[in-house]
């Protein structure tokens, strides 16, 4: 395997994480491809045996490689994902130390964009198979007192949706996780009173109508809005 070297001393763990790193982000070595086996990796690299155990241990932290177990097993690129992104994400959202304030900030200002992105480049029937949301919005309505949850719940498919719409992959991985882990804050911080479910149902129904008629700026105005007044809400 031409493209590895001899580890340097110094840090021979952090070298050889360095070097798998660099030959598979390079796309030298493709997703679903097998690196060499450990031992070959020993020689290869000029390390020892506990060492590149250690460095795939890390890069397999890093959602890089896959260990297979078994007579077909060994140690596989992976393919690329935001479920490390998420899990760090959630764990933050789980743990409060982002706060609210500094989500909904976060959230104003690329959530706008989606929606301008969402205007320009969904296609008709994409924008029309959002009125499906707004049935689901109605029927957690009729659930009364015990449909905020329901709502909130919808909210957040609708949201992740729209994400998928921008047919952008960084949104994708940057936002989808924020909604994957937002429930967390539903019983500390999330009010139920039918005020602010009727709030947000008059704010969705206006955002997909701007959107069917591919106005972007007011979806974005709206869609600002909407989540500026519900952080007012949480801090009154």
């Amino acid at each position: 395997m031409g493209v590895l070297k001899k580890a340097k001393q110094h840090s021979l763990v952090a070298d050889v994480v360095s070097q798998v790193e660099e030959t598979i982000l390079s796309r030298r070595i493709k997703p679903g491809e097998r690196l060499p086996a450990s031992r070959d990796l020993q020689s290869i690299l000029g390390a020892s045996l506990g060492t590149i155990r250690e460095a795939v241990a890390i890069l397999e932290q890093k959602g890089l490689v896959e260990v297979k177990k078994g007579a077909k097993g060994g140690i596989f690129v992976k393919e690329a994902s935001t479920d490390s992104v998420s899990e760090g994400l959630g764990l933050l959202i789980r743990q409060l130390s982002i706060s609210y304030e500094e989500l909904a900030e976060f959230r104003q200002v690329n959530e706008a964009a989606v929606m301008r992105l969402v205007a320009r480049r969904a296609s008709d029937d994409e924008l029309s198979a959002l009125d499906d949301y707004m049935d689901d919005f109605r029927r957690a309505l009729n659930l009364g007192d015990q449909g905020w949850k329901h709502f909130l719940a919808t909210e957040v498919n609708l949201r992740k949706h729209l994400i998928e719409l921008t047919k952008n992959r960084t949104y994708n991985a940057v936002l989808r996780p924020i909604h994957d882990n937002i429930m967390a804050y539903t019983d500390k911080l999330l009010p139920g009173e039918k005020r602010l479910v009727r709030e947000a149902f008059t704010d969705w129904e206006s955002i997909i109508e701007a959107l069917k008629k591919r106005d972007g700026d007011t979806a974005a105005d709206i869609t600002s809005d909407h989540i500026g007044r519900f952080l007012n809400h949480v801090k009154e």
